[in-house]
């Protein structure tokens, strides 16, 4: 069992790392994710994250963006800040919280499934399109579903 949860998250985390290089603006870019890499990038010009209800757009326009969750844009920033260029940063950011979201859903699965059940749900946990897509983006719906299933595993399961 132990090593099938490795085989799936390797699978998983595989399949978000397709795009790990390409920038935020490409053709089927949604807005909010050019908006989350410009809000980070506000940061790192101004030296320290803003925690203020908007982040200056491009740092010279006059325009604001809201941020949506800004813990997401932290932990990009300290991954820019460490060296690792913002688009990488932030794809890396939502492979390693899809990841731990796995890991978690693990114990939910245990609690609740049979072996043979757990492989049905993580092939379309793994698989799921969606999930694929929020996981290559520079955008915090990772940490939401992270919270999510952290709330539910502390609710129901604890």
């Amino acid at each position: 069992m132990r090593g099938s949860i490795l085989i799936w998250l390797g699978l998983g985390l595989g399949l978000r790392l397709i795009l790990l290089f390409q920038p935020p603006v490409e053709d089927n870019s949604w807005i909010r994710q050019t908006q989350t890499a410009d809000a980070i990038q506000s940061w790192m010009n101004a030296g320290k994250p803003s925690w203020d209800a908007g982040a200056s757009w491009r740092g010279d326009t006059g325009a604001r963006l809201a941020q949506e969750l800004p813990l997401y844009n932290l932990l990009v920033y300290l991954g820019a800040r460490a060296g690792v260029s913002l688009n990488v940063a932030g794809r890396l950011t939502s492979d390693l919280l899809w990841g731990a979201g796995f890991l978690l859903l693990q114990a939910i699965w245990r609690r609740w499934l049979n072996e043979r059940e757990t492989f049905w749900a993580n092939l379309l946990f793994v698989f799921s399109p969606i999930s694929i897509a929020f996981g290559q983006a520079i955008m915090p719906e990772m940490l939401v579903q992270l919270l999510g299933l952290g709330l539910f595993f502390c609710c129901f399961l604890s």
